[in-house]
């Protein structure tokens, strides 16, 4: 099951929730095609299963990383700055939690109150000069807890966020390009692409049957042995569509290597 058809919210954030995101997901008929795939497939926000070596490594899993893929507009960010005591941990060793979403008591709105602005993710989600960083001209800058990295080249145009303070990787962002949308050209309504990923959000999403279950599998020639025969066989995940790389047109498992490796 997608997401359900009228407006909502999902929120998540790190383990610590020195970073928190909303993700303002519009009614049914307001949400955009997918890019990257043929006609068919649910509208944008839409889980994601991926097998591929940067995200299997980036999140120390052996099984394929589910993501929630997000038009940038969607999605803003809040991100707490270092605090002169964490700053002067030599060690940098860290504990405790900014905010707990399962505490007794827990008020979203009143913690949201007390944080930074959420701004939008393009301004904080893409590696650049200023994304670690808050404050203006008036206001000398102060480090905040974001980190970027990337396996190739960190850059504006791609990128993965993690959270300095608990380490928890947040996001993947990516400035489209024409040719690896199936039309040829951009989508009208945004540029950039956001990998919510999966684990990060709040317990009440991923406590929604069928939210976050991926209606695609890509990069299935890179997954590991294990990954590939559960992907094959669990329940909610042997009928999803495998492709080999990103795109279908680099082909798709066929239904005996899934049935081969379901034995």
């Amino acid at each position: 099951m997608p997401l359900p058809s009228q407006p909502l919210i999902l929120t998540g954030g790190c383990s610590c929730g020195a970073i928190r995101y909303r993700i303002a997901v519009p009614e049914s008929s307001s949400r955009p095609p997918v890019p990257f795939f043929p006609d068919g497939h649910d509208p944008m926000p839409n889980p994601v299963s991926c097998h591929c070596n940067d995200c299997r490594r980036a999140t120390a899993s052996l099984l394929p990383v589910i993501f929630l893929q997000c038009p940038a507009p969607m999605v803003t960010v809040s991100v707490l700055e270092e605090s002169p005591d964490e700053q002067g941990n030599g060690q940098q060793q860290h504990g405790g939690r900014f905010v707990d979403v399962l505490a007794e008591g827990y008020d979203q709105v009143a913690t949201d109150a007390k944080r930074p602005p959420y701004l939008p993710a393009v301004d904080v989600l893409r590696a650049s000069s200023t994304s670690t960083s808050t404050g203006t001209q008036d206001n000398a800058a102060k480090k905040t807890w974001l980190r970027f990295y990337h396996s190739t080249s960190c850059s504006p145009t791609a990128s993965r966020t993690f959270c300095g303070r608990c380490g928890t990787q947040v996001a993947f962002h990516m400035a489209l390009e024409p040719w690896h949308c199936t039309s040829g050209k951009l989508p009208d309504s945004f540029s950039d692409i956001i990998d919510i990923n999966g684990g990060t959000f709040d317990r009440d999403v991923l406590d929604q049957e069928g939210w976050l279950d991926p209606g695609v599998e890509v990069n299935f020639r890179s997954g590991t042995a294990l990954g590939k025969k559960v992907a094959a066989s669990a329940k909610g995940m042997g009928h999803v569509p495998k492709m080999y790389g990103f795109v279908a047109a680099e082909g798709v498992a066929t239904k005996e290597e899934l049935e081969r490796l379901a034995q």
